[in-house]
């Protein structure tokens, strides 16, 4: 069960069930200044996104790909660290369910952004989602 804070129109949630696609797990929540332990990750890291073509955006741009709900996902704050500004050669999520999931979100955004690929970014994307496809 989901509660709301008052007077948010049921914008702010106050407590209920996290479910962490990124390793399949869920837990109570309760907001707290520290979010409960969640954070907002870019599938498509800012950093890493500069590196492949943002740098040459407009500011308006930036701001519109940092805030693009398709390239957000809440997560817990381990993992949002741990990935960093890493491409998916460097850094998956733990649970493999989910893999394809995050693959094609990723080459989705990067296509939608016109965003570079690296030599490596581009040789494991084409092998991974070629398996993903045959199953």
């Amino acid at each position: 069960e989901i509660s709301y804070r008052a007077g948010t129109n049921d914008c702010v949630v106050e407590t209920g069930t996290f479910h962490d696609v990124y390793d399949g797990s869920s837990w109570p929540f309760s907001k707290t200044q520290d979010g409960g332990g969640i954070e907002i990750d870019h599938i498509v890291p800012l950093e890493h996104a500069w590196d492949m073509g943002a740098s040459t955006w407009t500011e308006g741009e930036r701001e519109q790909f940092a805030n693009e709900l398709g390239n957000l996902q809440a997560t817990a704050g381990t993992y949002n660290s741990a990935k960093g500004s890493k491409s998916p050669h460097e850094w998956m999520p733990p649970d493999v369910a989910y893999h394809c999931t995050y693959l094609q979100r990723w080459s989705e955004i990067k296509v939608t952004w016109g965003l570079a690929l690296e030599a490596a970014e581009r040789d494991y994307l084409l092998n991974e989602l070629t398996r993903c496809s045959a199953s």
